[in-house]
């Protein structure tokens, strides 16, 4: 725009909502049967996608593995986490699986 002239900006807000079942394939993310949502719930009020594949990674290390990503929440307080060299060789290792593999897909299943 030029110095000295005036313009006239116009911002619409829409909001959308969409329906539950039976109406659509949306659910209610408190009746959702996924362990990980569950998890998430139960450790904040709110439900966030990023935090359900940090568990849905976590749940892939602690079964490769043996043991848990320490700078990712879990799901079982029982797992030990992957401290020595061979346990945290097992997790980097798997990391690239979980990415390259596509198991963050597998996850919305679960």
């Amino acid at each position: 725009m030029k110095s000295g002239s005036t313009s006239n900006i116009a911002i619409n807000k829409i909001f959308t909502s969409n329906l539950p079942k039976p109406y659509s394939n949306c659910e209610k993310i408190e009746e959702s049967d996924s362990i990980y949502v569950k998890r998430i719930l139960e450790l904040s009020s709110t439900y966030n996608y990023l935090n359900c594949l940090d568990l849905c990674y976590q749940n892939f290390i602690i079964q490769s593995c043996g043991c848990y990503d320490l700078d990712v929440m879990t799901l079982d307080e029982t797992t030990p986490p992957c401290s020595n060299r061979t346990k945290f060789r097992c997790l980097k290792d798997n990391l690239n699986v979980f990415l390259t593999r596509n198991k963050n897909l597998e996850c919305a299943k679960e």
